[in-house]
């Protein structure tokens, strides 16, 4: 407002927004509209739609929820006449604030008077993390009579803080022993402005089989879903469209009691952030659809990403972290991932550092390795199996040898909650005399191209759900207040 009143002294601004802009509009131009009475010094609203309106119609393309109220409010115009009102043209950079609902004093926590923080640049995502507005926290206890597996857990009711750090004892038990677990899933906005969760029960049900395998408390599926549902609802504003990318969703579960011996634990807390997301890799691999890409580019271990008998099966925080030094290696070599076989014979396929494997042979059939203790089932490589074969693809889901692949593999694509679906173009490996050769995979035409259509479609809401996937996320009861 200041750099307004320097060059245009003799306006008075005093401007009001409410429900209008977007989450992706970073900025809005707007006339000043005729009807306003420059002897009128009370405030006055302009009520218009996107289609009627020159305010709306100047930002049509930062208008994503169109038809949408438009509400702008003015004191006074002193030095303007009716015609050079209807004409003077500023710009505001407008930005909406989070849901600002009631919050009781038991929530209140050192972060709640900050700032809320900015929204990103939307056009320019990439998968890293932008703090939002609101993060979510439940507790749960092991009431002790008995083992653990006897006794009773109790959750509270959860509550949303502002997203800030946590004050947790350093004896926590997943301090030390890595006693946690995690979940990803994503919201997406559809055209007509929606926003829509993929599966949710799904990660609500391998949080609590993740759990389970870690001995901790397992989360209620309802209460899971619930508090994805509001997380997204109070960090909306950073919903970016789905030509832009999506809202990423981090649920967290750690073993929290003070501990100093490897033991069960009884106190636990669950934690929910979110994040708006781009691509998961940049540049041309980043284009799901891979057009004029040479796909991605693995290099294959003869090693197991897990032990076997061990946590593969479950989202442990040490499945992935053992993983970064390995694939880092090879990162700076120019690949973008590694494939890994599995750990007792170093034969079958197994995953990459984050994704499950599908291969289409030469027959036309698409493989892709059966669950094991070894391969976390994942929610995404569920639903492309199911979408294969709803467009006729045969899949099977059994051992997958490497060599196999090799020598009867035609294409080769890795699925996961932040891969989506990506062709792979080339997998380099070691022959048994410790030569390096090169296995090359079809980029275009294939399988993938359907698959990920209908799957991204179902998604994004441009194909209709068939499968009954989608849950909606509804708009909140509590308005937006943009910050000016």
């Amino acid at each position: 407002e200041r750099s307004y009143e320097q060059g245009f002294s003799s306006v008075d601004y005093s401007w009001s927004f409410s429900q209008c802009f977007p989450p992706s509009a970073m900025s809005v131009s707007a006339f000043v509209a005729p009807s306003l009475n420059s002897s009128s010094s009370s405030r006055q609203l302009i009520e218009a739609t996107a289609a009627s309106c020159p305010v709306t119609r100047k930002v049509a393309n930062d208008i994503l929820q169109a038809p949408k109220t438009f509400l702008v409010g003015s004191t006074k115009l002193r030095s303007f006449s009716a015609a050079k009102r209807a004409s003077f043209e500023f710009s505001v950079q407008a930005t909406t604030a989070p849901v600002r609902p009631d919050v009781s004093a038991s929530e209140v926590d050192a972060n709640a008077g900050l700032p809320f923080p900015p929204l990103p640049d939307f056009g320019n995502l990439s998968f890293s993390l932008t703090v939002t507005d609101y993060l979510y926290l439940s507790k749960g206890n092991w009431l002790k009579v008995g083992s653990p597996e006897d006794a009773d857990v109790q959750w509270d009711g959860g509550k949303f803080l502002r997203f800030g750090d946590l004050a947790l004892s350093p004896a926590a038990a997943y301090m030390s022993y890595g006693l946690g677990i995690f979940e990803g899933l994503k919201a997406q906005r559809t055209a007509d402005g929606r926003i829509l969760l993929f599966r949710p029960d799904m990660n609500a049900k391998r949080f609590r089989s993740s759990a389970e395998r870690l001995l901790m408390a397992q989360f209620p599926e309802k209460d899971f879903v619930n508090a994805v549902v509001e997380l997204v609802q109070r960090n909306m504003r950073f919903v970016p469209s789905a030509e832009q990318g999506s809202f990423y969703v981090r649920p967290v579960q750690h073993a929290t009691e003070a501990i100093l011996g490897l033991s069960p634990c009884s106190e636990f807390l669950v934690t929910m952030y979110g994040s708006p997301v781009g691509s998961y890799f940049s540049g041309k691999r980043a284009r799901a659809n891979n057009e004029g890409s040479a796909g991605l580019k693995l290099r294959c271990l003869k090693q197991g990403r897990v032990a076997p008998g061990g946590t593969g099966y479950a989202k442990a925080m040490g499945n992935y972290a053992g993983g970064i030094y390995i694939a880092n290696k090879w990162k700076k070599q120019g690949y973008d991932d590694v494939m890994y076989l599995e750990s007792r014979y170093q034969k079958f396929i197994t995953e990459t550092s984050g994704s499950n494997v599908f291969c289409r042979m030469k027959s036309g059939v698409i493989v892709t390795p059966a669950l094991s203790d070894q391969i976390l089932p994942g929610v995404t490589r569920d639903s492309v199996i199911q979408v294969a074969r709803h467009l006729g693809h045969t899949v099977e889901e059994r051992e997958l040898s490497f060599d196999e692949v090799v020598a009867d593999g035609v294409e080769v694509f890795c699925t996961g909650t932040a891969w989506t679906a990506l062709n792979v173009g080339r997998i380099d490996y070691e022959d048994n005399e410790g030569n390096v050769k090169t296995k090359i995979l079809e980029v275009t035409g294939g399988a993938q191209p359907g698959i990920l259509k209908l799957l991204r479609g179902i998604q994004t809401g441009e194909e209709e759900d068939i499968f009954g996937w989608t849950l909606e996320v509804p708009q909140p009861h509590q308005e937006f207040a943009a910050v000016v």
